[in-house]
């Protein structure tokens, strides 16, 4: 079987600590994962949707929405620590042993941020590829407290600015004047394998920015984001109804 060029990986492990069986949770009737892989199914550019995970309920209701489990992810590998960067590195090996190849390029979506665009997702994949010196892409959006005006504490209650120092006192800056900052929000990460890959040094630090749509996703964490989002979805839904049949 040959490598599709574009592939994307969903991460989605068995455990979780904020809510228990996360990725199975229902959301609007189906399970929290399949929301992602719809969205990965419906973008014209990955042909290939794949989810890593060490569970096999969640494995079998993957391969029930319509996307590849071609490993169960080893349980070291599903950790509450675990770091992204090892799995991905996991599924790029196994696409080398036993594929041929690894993908040209990797289209990473947490299962956590099921309110996705697939054609946003498309014209971001397209732009990556087009971005020729960049080997990692990552979704932000503008973040609402900047963290010019934030503080570590220590024990002891003496409290330092988590950016600059006291000397410059930059806290105490308007916030108008201030640098705008981004939040990395969940929505998209877009990677080449030669992140990875310590023959280029030149890509290893350098992630480029994808700007999340203004209407984009609620990151799920904890029930009340559940709530939060079903409830909006269906908000969204009876206000569409009222303006087809009164007009707006």
């Amino acid at each position: 079987m040959a490598v599709e060029e574009i592939v994307s990986l969903i991460p989605a492990r068995g455990g979780s600590k904020s809510i228990a069986r996360k990725n199975l949770q229902s959301l609007m009737g189906k399970p929290l994962l399949a929301h992602t892989i719809k969205t990965a199914l419906e973008c014209n550019l990955i042909k290939c949707v794949n989810v890593s995970t060490e569970d096999a309920e969640i494995a079998e209701v993957s391969r029930h929405f319509g996307a590849e489990v071609p490993f169960l992810r080893p349980v070291s590998l599903a950790q509450d620590l675990t770091k992204d960067g090892p799995v991905i590195e996991h599924f790029f090996d196994w696409m080398l042993k036993n594929r041929g190849a690894k993908p040209k390029i990797l289209v990473f979506l947490r299962p956590t941020n099921p309110h996705r665009n697939a054609a946003f997702l498309d014209g971001a994949i397209e732009e990556f590829v087009e971005t020729k010196n960049s080997c990692f892409a990552r979704s932000v959006k503008p973040s609402t407290e900047t963290p010019y005006k934030m503080w570590n504490v220590s024990e002891d209650k003496v409290m330092e600015p988590v950016l600059g120092t006291l000397e410059e006192d930059l806290f105490n800056n308007p916030r108008q004047i201030l640098p705008q900052t981004y939040w990395q929000d969940g929505y998209v990460d877009i990677i080449r394998p030669c992140y990875y890959m310590s023959k280029c040094p030149e890509h290893k630090y350098k992630i480029t920015a994808i700007h999340s749509p203004q209407e984009s996703n609620v990151d799920i964490d904890y029930v009340e984001d559940f709530i939060r989002l079903d409830n909006s979805i269906s908000e969204r839904k009876f206000n569409q109804i009222d303006e087809e049949r009164y007009g707006s």
